[in-house]
């Protein structure tokens, strides 16, 4: 008998959700519109149709799990609730990073550092979720076959993103842990053929990379030896000028109030040693959805703290801190309307005032592809200057 579960790659014990977004998934990855391979991919739709025609349907599958676990002598005991749970779990993350690949990475050459950076913090969240039931299923030997070739299949969705964002260094290390799992089959001839392709390129980009490496240290060691010779020469110079002089030389007197004028004349020294990360102890709120902000700091050179508003209900969902010249991503916001409030942080004194920015929607938007979710990026710089109206407030109110 056919087996609707490996057609539709879940566990046996899928739940009806999981087995509509498998469904989905292999959908968009095999329909004809959308695949070179016209003839064999249509093949393949029928199958996945008949599969979840079935399985869709609460008694067919009934009536057709009879003869599974009859025809596969599968034992309900086998596996307990928390390997159960953990296998399920596997099976939907899988389903829904494919599902938010296929929609936020636009294949467009222009799109490519866009893509490259939701492809990288995808991955990592991806990662962080099967984390705990990988390990569980790996110390118990159960990632079977269908399992990980499950996952491969969506690490080899995140190389085809990478390279859409133009890093196949970071394909080639997707496509590395993904080929163990794959066999070499003609139903995944396209696999097998662009992980050759991947990795061709991606010793290309390797070697780009290195050859930039070696003619930066040549430039620098030049630079560094030209400017050890033009101080031999200045150095030589003043010293056979004092030689050659008979006069006194005095020693200027230093002020002793030079700190005190570096206060009064208001110089502001940016704090040091700022690490760029969430306030320790400090609550995460409106933690469960899938929108993204960034909050970016690299055109300053002081480093801030600020916290993520709602903007409805005033609450301050998140604390954080930035150091100069560099960003942060806030993940799984839930949509709703937000604001951010900093201040700069300096060595010598307390920041005096702090800003406000004007509101913003973080949105999740249902379309016929699924969800959209919000990435948004703000930067500090154009929010102060421009492009996001800003209100002056009392640091009391951050």
């Amino acid at each position: 008998m056919k087996d609707y579960y490996a057609i539709l790659e879940v566990h046996p014990k899928a739940s009806q959700e999981i087995i509509k977004k498998a469904y989905l998934t292999l959908a968009k990855k095999y329909h004809p519109d959308v695949s070179d391979q016209i003839g064999s991919c249509t093949e393949k739709m029928q199958e996945i149709n008949e599969a979840y025609s079935v399985l869709s349907d609460v008694n067919r599958r009934n009536d057709y799990d009879k003869k599974y676990f009859n025809h596969n002598h599968f034992n309900d005991t086998t596996v307990d609730d928390a390997f159960e749970k953990a296998i399920n779990n596997i099976f939907f993350y899988c389903a829904k990073y494919n599902e938010i690949l296929n929609t936020k990475i636009r294949k467009r050459a222009e799109a490519a550092g866009r893509n490259q950076l939701i492809a990288e913090s995808l991955l990592e969240q991806f990662n962080e979720e099967i984390a705990v039931e990988y390990k569980l299923l790996s110390d118990a030997n159960l990632l079977d076959t269908k399992l990980k070739e499950t996952i491969a299949f969506v690490m080899y969705n995140f190389a085809i993103s990478f390279t859409w964002g133009n890093d196949f260094v970071s394909a080639k290390r997707c496509m590395d842990i993904a080929r163990p799992w794959i066999e070499n089959t003609e139903a995944n001839k396209n696999f097998v053929d662009n992980y050759y392709i991947i990795n061709k390129e991606a010793e290309k980009q390797k070697a780009i990379t290195e050859e930039k490496t070696v003619k930066r240290v040549s430039a620098f060691n030049n630079f560094y030896v030209v400017s050890i010779l033009a101080l031999i020469v200045i150095v030589s110079f003043y010293f056979f000028v004092d030689i050659s002089s008979d006069k006194k030389k005095t020693i200027p007197k230093v002020s002793k109030n030079t700190t005190d004028s570096i206060t009064k004349n208001n110089v502001l020294i940016p704090k040091k040693n700022i690490l760029t990360q969430y306030i320790s102890n400090s609550p995460l709120l409106k933690n469960n959805g899938l929108c993204e902000l960034t909050i970016d700091n690299s055109k300053n050179d002081t480093p801030i703290y600020g916290r993520l508003w709602t903007a409805d209900t005033s609450v301050p969902v998140r604390a954080f801190t930035i150091n100069s010249h560099d960003k942060f991503v806030l993940r799984n916001i839930e949509a709703g309307k937000y604001e951010i409030r900093y201040k700069c942080l300096y060595e010598n004194t307390e920041a005096t005032q702090g800003v406000k920015s004007q509101t913003f929607d973080l949105e999740e938007t249902e379309t016929e592809n699924g969800i959209n979710y919000s990435v948004v990026s703000v930067t500090l710089y154009k929010v102060r200057y421009g492009n996001f109206k800003t209100t002056e407030i009392s640091v009391n109110d951050i």
